[in-house]
């Protein structure tokens, strides 16, 4: 019975451990304050105790330490006036190496009185560090050091250092609403490729340089910052360009802008009609308005530009200090005041075209009445012409009646001679036939005399054949003068026979060409 009260006693009590250890780890799950000096006598040793996304609370008074923060967690100091983070003059104050800190609160001063030490030196991005006191320090208040970027540094006071914020290869942080006076260096350095940095709403007044841009820093924006009293507000030097600079104050500065080689360039408006900086000696009036500022009516803007050297100018230099508020009203009635130029310039063109276009009525009216005489002239020489027509007519109708009257007599003349022709065609056929028959009974007897000659003349050659060879066997020397002889006598046959021939045609022809009978 007692072991089996041990058993259940020692069960239980195993059970209840493994919940008290479950609500622990479940309690520290979730993010906790710290309390510093209540928890902790240092922020130090807090930081060590913490975890990441811990809240460290910190109690006004004076904390002697230097401070490095490794974790992502929140340093919040009860009232920035009355809590000091002070480093007795060694190293930096608080170092930053973890991403993702927040630090607000503070009054943070002496650091070690030589080059390279801060206030807070950040090696991390994603920070935010707002309204603390950074003051007094040898070299410098916060330095952003390569590759620290997305951080935000907004509602600070930094005063009385030799540089207020330095930015080294840092890029895409926010920079505003720190009031950063009386600086022996700089207000705000950026340095070697710190780009995408956006610098507003600061007072960056009585430094020596304000804010500097040095070795490539490019396409920052420094906008509706107030810079006064600055021996230089602006410098730019060795490649810085394309950074857009509108909306700034710049007061009585000794040096507004200054560019340091001419590879260096900078924006100085934002384009009409939002704008571009004020300039405490811009001395320009301001008449007109419009993205030229050749339109009617005023608009907050001076009508020529602020010029820093050949290559840069404010071509929409404000009159008025830049006020947020304001310039939102400003820009609206600059819309309005475009919009109604735009409007009065339509007004004027639709006035020319109404003039144009009483002018063409006037000139087609001229024209209406021209044409309503060229119809009445027309008419005129219609009515002419349908007489024209009209004895055209008649004389067609006229030479129709004769041309008929015409071709009934020729046709009566084309019978009478296809009669006489076809009794002519006859008598000329009755005549063929009897010289065709004349014809043949000639040929008839032209081929029985040519018969009768051909007998003749086979019967005398024969003969003088027979003499031939009777006159060959016996005188051999004779027979070239009997072979002429014989060749004689048949040239003069074919002479005969030639000459009757042509007698016989003759005849025929003379009988052919009889004259014809008159009808």
């Amino acid at each position: 019975m007692n072991r089996t009260v041990l058993t259940s006693f020692t069960v239980l009590c195993l059970l209840s451990t493994l919940v008290l250890m479950e609500f622990k780890i479940s309690v520290k799950a979730n993010p906790d304050i710290i309390y510093v000096p209540t928890d902790y006598p240092t922020i130090q040793e807090a930081i060590n105790n913490a975890n990441e996304g811990d809240t460290i609370y910190v109690r006004n008074g004076t904390y002697y330490e230097n401070v490095v923060v490794d974790k992502s967690l929140s340093l919040i100091g009860e009232d920035r006036s009355n809590t000091f983070v002070d480093g007795n003059d060694i190293g930096n104050v608080i170092n930053i190496t973890a991403n993702n800190v927040n630090i607000t609160g503070f009054t943070i001063r002496r650091s070690m009185q030589a080059f390279w030490h801060f206030g807070i030196y950040i090696v991390s991005s994603g920070n935010n560090i707002g309204y603390n006191v950074i003051a007094n320090h040898y070299y410098g208040a916060i330095r952003l050091s390569s590759l620290s970027n997305n951080n935000n540094i907004y509602g600070n006071t930094i005063t009385k250092n030799s540089y207020g914020i330095s930015l080294q290869s840092s890029r895409n942080n926010n920079i505003y609403e720190n009031n950063i006076e009386a600086n022996n260096e700089y207000g705000i350095s950026a340095t070697v490729h710190s780009n995408n940095n956006n610098i507003s709403d600061n007072i960056i007044a009585n430094n020596w340089i304000g804010f500097s841009m040095h070795l490539e820093t490019s396409n920052n924006i420094v906008s509706g910052n107030s810079f006064a009293n600055n021996s230089c507000a602006i410098r730019l030097s060795q490649n810085s360009s394309r950074n857009i600079v509108y909306h700034n104050d710049f007061i009585n500065n000794t040096i507004h802008i200054h560019m340091l080689g001419l590879s260096s360039s900078i924006l100085l408006d934002d384009g009409y009609p939002s704008g571009g900086n004020f300039w405490s000696d811009y001395t320009d009036i301001d008449l007109y308005s419009g993205p030229y500022q050749n339109e009617t009516g005023y608009d907050w803007i001076g009508d020529s530009p602020y010029v820093i050297n050949g290559n840069n100018q404010d071509n929409y230099p404000l009159v008025k200090p830049y006020e947020p508020e304001m310039e939102e009203i400003r820009i609206a009635y600059r819309n309005l005041l475009t919009k109604y130029n735009n409007i009065q310039s339509d007004l004027e063109d639709l006035n020319s075209t109404v003039y144009t276009l009483l002018g063409n009525i006037t000139d087609l009216q001229e024209k209406y009445d021209s044409l309503l005489n060229m119809t009445s002239d027309m008419q005129e020489q219609i009515d002419s012409l349908n007489s024209t027509c009209k004895d055209l007519q008649e004389q067609i109708d006229d030479l129709t009646v004769m041309l008929n009257s015409t071709r009934d007599n020729l046709q009566e003349q084309i019978n009478s001679l296809n009669t006489t022709f076809q009794t002519s065609i006859d008598d000329l056929q009755e005549q063929v036939n009897s010289l065709n028959l004349t014809l043949y009974a000639s040929i008839d007897q032209l081929q029985g005399l040519y018969n009768s000659l051909n007998s003749s003349l086979q019967t005398s050659v024969d003969e003088l054949q027979d003499l031939y060879d009777s006159l060959n066997s016996t005188q051999t020397s004779n027979q070239e003068a009997i072979i002429n002889e014989l060749g004689t006598i048949r040239t003069l046959l074919y002479v005969f026979i030639g000459i009757t021939v042509i007698l016989i045609a003759t005849t025929v022809y003379l009988a052919i060409r009889k004259p014809k009978k008159k009808p």
